[in-house]
């Protein structure tokens, strides 16, 4: 599946944002930055405080709406602060929804100190992101990378325990 960076992932009408006016995102994965624009203005954004779309699962969903297979989170809002084997542990257990979510589609949480082997094929590094972030000129970027994951069925045994094997 190919990879295609969105910025925060947003759609938001009401402030006439919109990181998927040209991004084409059907049958891949996109990849986003936690979080949301950066304002003070209280009218965009609600200023200083977070919105609802700065959550990671309304982001998902407007993947989802989008025809994205799913999606990759790269954690930003603290990098002096980030601290990969909290956020490990923060995410380690499965994420167990009720039967209305979302099904048939997946969230990675991907490690801030690697983010360059995101962007390595795309002509920009994350740190030119992050500036472009700041400036608050995002644009999707189309990655020039492929994720490939391999799919597993679950089998019952005899003993009705279930095992791991490889899907065909």
């Amino acid at each position: 599946m190919d990879l295609v960076f969105v910025g925060f992932g947003i759609i938001a009408s009401e402030y006439d944002y919109n990181d998927y006016t040209y991004a084409d995102v059907e049958g891949k994965i996109v990849v986003m930055i936690e979080g949301e624009p950066a304002s003070e203005d209280d009218a965009y954004f609600v200023g200083m405080l977070p919105t609802v779309y700065s959550l990671n699962e309304s982001r998902q969903r407007i993947a989802l709406a989008r025809g994205a297979y799913g999606s990759i989170i790269i954690p930003v809002n603290s990098p002096a602060n980030y601290d990969w084997e909290r956020l490990k542990i923060q995410y380690k257990f499965e994420d167990v929804r009720l039967a209305f979510s979302a099904a048939g589609s997946f969230g990675i949480l991907w490690n801030l100190n690697k983010a360059n082997i995101l962007f390595d094929s795309s002509g920009y590094d994350f740190e030119d992101i992050m500036v472009l972030v700041e400036k608050g000129e995002l644009l999707p970027i189309e990655l020039n990378k492929s994720l490939t994951i391999p799919l597993y069925k679950f089998i019952a045994n005899p003993n009705n325990s279930l095992r791991k094997s490889k899907k065909e």
